[in-house]
């Protein structure tokens, strides 16, 4: 199976905690003074305490009140969960872990609670979640919270899994964009505050009414994750992105901004190939990328026939090259350097209908920084690439 590790947030996803939490946040917020409906608080659960805070009351509350109304809201919520209420594991939640043991994958819990909370409702919900899984990550383990891609990346990095490999499944647009900026694919359960159109929009590949649904629906759900034939091993990618750098040497020789593509079928041949070509056409819209999509095109279309296309670029594609990929079908999008402000991984959004390619970054930077490095040597008044390696 080309997937090899399964993600799973916790509250909301597997404990049935959002409503106790905002109830929870609510009493602090009370406490202070601040005065915040209970369903406004509802659609902020799933980030970080670091960035509800500020977005419910704003940063200057932040500044003032921030860490007292985290304190309050821990305390608040020890409260509900030990003193007034039970907390439910949804139907089918454990057992669904166990499915994706028994299919062979890796598993690893994602959650911002530190590691006494968690132990702590774990323990009053019954639950053995964390006998279940490989690998624990709490909010003591990530720099910063989701949306980041922070702990999504520390659970990929304790499993030692490769991006490419991962998918994670949340109820909450913070889990989609933070495991998309981890290059991980997201899968939704529709069992928290946001409707399936917000999963979507955010980045979830597909969504699921619930842990029973996902289970059902498991080898599906894995085959949409990681639809290719080819696993996208850390050395795969490297070996592709090693390909279009030679792409890249090529542009250079040619006096063109040094950018190089490939595109891939699923099964991991490399069908398309092309460099920057700008200078040579007189067109803007000559991009690495579109040169190799259209290469691979005109071979009848074949990766485009196979499931889990892959584009590679040495730049991270443009809002143009990333929304021809989408047009294209590309499952995978792959690039050495980032290109912010102008790459297209955090400008472009999901279509409405069909998929957000997953993205991974940072492959072989090394070598595509060291390209442009030699040709800003020679064009020293070209911003874009001064802009990249100042980035760099």
């Amino acid at each position: 199976m080309p997937l090899s590790a399964l993600l799973f947030d916790l509250d909301g996803t597997l404990l049935d905690t959002n409503d106790q939490h905002a109830r929870a946040w609510q009493r602090a917020l009370d406490h202070l003074g601040y005065r915040v409906p209970a369903g406004r608080i509802l659609l902020e659960i799933g980030k970080g305490s670091d960035r509800v805070v500020p977005m419910l009351v704003g940063e200057q509350a932040e500044e003032r009140h921030g860490p007292e109304l985290r304190d309050a809201h821990s305390e608040a919520y020890r409260k509900i969960v030990e003193e007034e209420e039970e907390v439910r594991v949804f139907p089918q939640a454990e057992a669904l872990i166990e499915t994706a043991r028994e299919r062979g994958l890796e598993t690893a819990l994602v959650t911002a609670s530190n590691a006494d909370d968690l132990e702590r409702v774990l323990d009053r919900a019954g639950a053995d979640v964390t006998d279940l899984v490989d690998a624990v990550v709490t909010g003591d383990d990530a720099e910063k919270s989701k949306p980041a891609p922070d702990p999504v990346q520390a659970a990929v990095d304790k499993l030692n899994a490769a991006p490419g490999q991962c998918a994670m499944v949340g109820d909450t647009p913070y889990d989609a964009l933070a495991a998309r900026r981890a290059g991980v694919v997201g899968l939704g359960v529709r069992t928290g505050a946001h409707p399936p159109e917000a999963l979507h929009r955010a980045g979830m590949r597909a969504t699921y009414e619930d842990p029973v649904a996902l289970r059902s629906a498991f080898d599906d759900a894995a085959h949409r994750a990681a639809p290719g034939q080819k696993p996208l091993t850390e050395a795969h990618l490297k070996d592709l992105m090693q390909e279009a750098l030679d792409e890249a040497w090529a542009g250079l020789s040619e006096s063109e901004l040094p950018i190089g593509s490939v595109v891939t079928g699923g099964a991991g041949r490399i069908a398309g190939r092309g460099h920057n070509r700008a200078r040579a056409t007189g067109s803007r819209v000559s991009h690495a990328e579109m040169m190799a999509l259209a290469d691979a095109a005109s071979s009848n279309g074949a990766p485009f026939d196979e499931e889990g296309a892959v584009l590679v670029s040495t730049v991270e594609p443009c809002t143009m090259c990333l929304g021809a990929a989408m047009e294209a079908g590309v499952d995978t999008v792959v690039y050495a350097l980032r290109a912010e402000p102008n790459g297209g991984a955090e400008r472009v959004t999901p279509p409405e209908h069909g998929v957000f390619p997953r993205v991974i970054g940072g492959v072989r930077a090394g070598g595509s920084r060291m390209l442009l490095r030699r040709w800003a040597d020679r064009h020293p008044d070209d911003a874009f690439a001064g802009r990249l390696l100042d980035e760099a």
